[in-house]
């Protein structure tokens, strides 16, 4: 006889910081002679598939891959290939065809300069593309599904310290301490615009994965006061067991 496992315990969402529409596109990397993706007809060179190193990131390039096998198309898969430090680089060098991203995050990777929190979806796609076309890469129309980053807490820090938004955080983040992607002390829509935006200054930041299992672990175990998750994780605000 076996018994059920223990259901884990779920942290509850109880903030969210909505840095722009996070909406997901297709990066391609341009083959054609007018530096357009090239509409090769099904049983030519495989495609390379790929993703950044998140599980999110795989499950679309996966559903990608899926679509393009169904419709004729050899694949080949390189999931969980690395950062966007990474992958950028390798679909500007071919190495890589195609890759699903997030309009926002991508676009304050490639321009920096570039305000996506005050551009709307169709601004920040145009943006997009006129920073990528010079690299030989082509953005696909983005696709309506969107996703952002969020501060999780558990529901019982929520309770302690009374938060419901993510301002009211900003008294006591002096003392938590921050997890999240090991990249977020660079990135914009991480460290530097919880501060700016908030000024949320944290006790310290503790590198761990990218809105994954280990940084769920760690608020679960108080190891953690703060996680970075993304707003469609799964396990933000499920009930208590």
């Amino acid at each position: 006889m076996y018994s059920a496992p223990a259901r884990r315990r779920r942290p509850t969402m109880r903030t969210q910081l909505l840095f722009g529409g996070l909406s997901v596109a297709l990066v391609v990397a341009a083959c054609g002679s007018d530096g357009r993706p090239s509409t090769t007809a099904p049983n030519a060179a495989a495609i390379t598939v790929a993703s950044v190193n998140f599980s999110e990131s795989e499950t679309l390039a996966e559903i990608y891959a899926q679509v393009l096998e169904r419709n004729g198309y050899p694949v080949r898969r390189a999931l969980d290939l690395a950062s966007r430090e990474v992958v950028e680089p390798a679909l500007e060098q071919g190495v890589v065809d195609l890759t699903p991203e997030y309009l926002g995050t991508i676009l304050a990777f490639v321009d920096p300069h570039a305000s996506a929190a005050r551009l709307d979806q169709a601004g920040m796609h145009a943006r997009l593309q006129a920073a990528l076309a010079p690299r030989g890469i082509d953005v696909l129309a983005a696709a309506p599904a969107a996703n952002q980053n969020g501060l999780a807490v558990t529901r019982a820090t929520a309770q302690r310290l009374h938060l419901a938004t993510v301002s009211q955080l900003a008294p006591h983040a002096g003392s938590l301490v921050l997890g999240g992607p090991p990249e977020c002390p660079e990135r914009p829509y991480c460290l530097p615009g919880f501060a700016s935006t908030y000024g949320l200054r944290f006790k310290a930041f503790r590198p761990l994965d990218t809105g994954g299992p280990r940084t769920v672990a760690a608020l679960e175990g108080a190891e953690i006061g703060v996680g970075v998750l993304f707003t469609t994780d799964a396990t933000l605000g499920g009930p208590d067991p």
